[in-house]
């Protein structure tokens, strides 16, 4: 009897073994199962924070299409939510579009806007945003030492245009009897001549001012009365006189800081000779064939217009002097306020070179003779007609930084290390 108690003692420890084994392999196993479920839902998880994410980017992609392809776009969607809960993939985003400064996305084409994309995949939800700036350029025919809206002519066999290697060009056709030192860019050719660089042609028409080009200098000029300016022979002619922001000794007296200056011509001929002009002076409704003659004429504003014409203009500027002394008369042109060279005096004992340092723009036709020497950009919205030898020595700053009324239409481009994730 003993040994049977002791075998069935030693049954039952065996079978409490294996039992105890059992429920712990069944534990695991149990346990294995949780974690791979666990795993699953973690993956799941992620897959849809991952989706999440990428609907908020897809989001923002829309709102920069939406402005890449509607150039009214700052009044076609207003500063807030651009669109809420909008399908995509197997989710759904919401786009919306501030300005940072005023929160009015229609008041200044210069202002950024913030893009925020919230895209949302189950219960993931995630949120990016960026900054867009606009994109600044100016037209592309400030490209251009000279350019031409219309025809392009160089009369004769020993007329030059020496534009230092630069590009000069024409909207239209060229038609060249003499020299053009740079290369050239030509709709069609009709006399070739001597072009010391690359011609091409046809080339792609290049962007020109459109009527709204005066807007600017007229809403922020000084205008100056035509009738103001002394008549002779029958039109106006500015002569012996300076203009700067110091100085108007025309009209009202009255000056501008930027030294815009404006003068309605109500169809009359003006001729400008024997000025030094600090500033930008725009000619409105010019008649006949306004004459520039002997000039020493800059901006006051850097990058902004020297001359501005509607109409029609002959540039008769010679490569000689201005001088103080005369002929005709003697006439300080360094007065106290409108130095030159930082020296401002009240002699008349000195000279200044003859130039147009600047911007020059003229809606009409243009014809030079003689020597003129053109330090900037010339843009011609009609013909242009180049007799004796032009010099023209170009400056990108109109087209890096453009003036009013110059600026091509801004697209939008992304501030350089604004992406970023947003938690709220």
């Amino acid at each position: 009897m003993t040994g049977n108690r002791h075998n069935n003692a030693r049954r039952g420890s065996t079978y409490m073994l294996i039992l105890g084994l059992s429920l712990i392999v069944t534990v695991l196993a149990l346990g294995a199962i949780a974690a791979v479920r666990a795993r699953s839902r973690a993956s799941l998880g992620m897959e849809g924070v991952a989706e999440a994410r990428l609907y908020a980017h897809a989001a923002i992609e829309i709102g920069r299409l939406r402005i890449a392809t509607n150039p009214a776009w700052r009044n076609l969607f207003p500063n807030g939510v651009w669109g809420a809960n909008a399908p995509v993939g197997s989710g759904t985003y919401t786009l919306e579009g501030i300005d940072p400064g005023d929160g009015d996305l229609a008041d200044d084409d210069a202002d950024p806007v913030v893009l925020i994309g919230t895209g949302r995949k189950g219960p993931a939800r995630q949120k990016m945003q960026v900054t867009l700036v606009p994109d600044v350029r100016g037209l592309s025919c400030l490209a251009a030492a000279l350019h031409a809206g219309s025809d392009l002519t160089v009369n004769g066999s020993g007329d030059t245009i020496n534009a230092g290697g630069a590009l000069v060009s024409t909207n239209s056709r060229l038609s060249n009897a003499g020299t053009i030192d740079g290369d050239v860019d030509a709709q069609s050719v009709k006399v070739l001549g001597t072009i010391t660089g690359t011609t091409t042609a046809p080339a792609p028409a290049k962007e020109m001012p459109d009527g709204t080009v005066f807007d600017y200098y007229i809403a922020n000029g000084t205008p100056i009365n035509v009738t103001s300016i002394p008549l002779s022979a029958g039109f106006r002619s500015m002569e012996e006189q300076v203009l700067s922001p110091a100085v108007n000794p025309w009209g009202t007296h009255a000056t501008n800081p930027e030294g815009i200056y404006v003068i309605d011509c109500q169809g009359q001929k003006v001729a400008i000779t024997n000025c030094r002009i600090v500033g930008t002076l725009a000619l409105l409704n010019a008649g006949g064939v306004s004459e520039v003659y002997t000039v020493n004429w800059e901006p006051a504003v850097g990058n902004y217009p020297a001359l501005m014409v509607q109409g029609n203009v002959d540039f008769y500027v010679n490569s000689g002097n201005l001088l103080e002394e005369g002929p005709p008369l003697k006439f300080n042109f360094n007065p106290v306020g409108t130095p030159y060279l930082g020296v401002q005096d009240g002699d008349t004992a000195d000279t200044y070179p003859v130039v147009i340092k600047g911007l020059v723009y003229v809606s009409g036709a243009v014809n030079t003779w003689q020597s003129p020497d053109f330090r900037g950009v010339v843009v011609v919205g009609g013909v242009l007609s180049a007799t004796g030898d032009m010099s023209l020595t170009y400056q990108q700053t109109f087209l890096n930084n453009p003036p009013p009324g110059f600026l091509a239409p801004a697209g939008m481009k992304i501030s350089p290390g604004s992406w970023k994730q947003v938690v709220d």
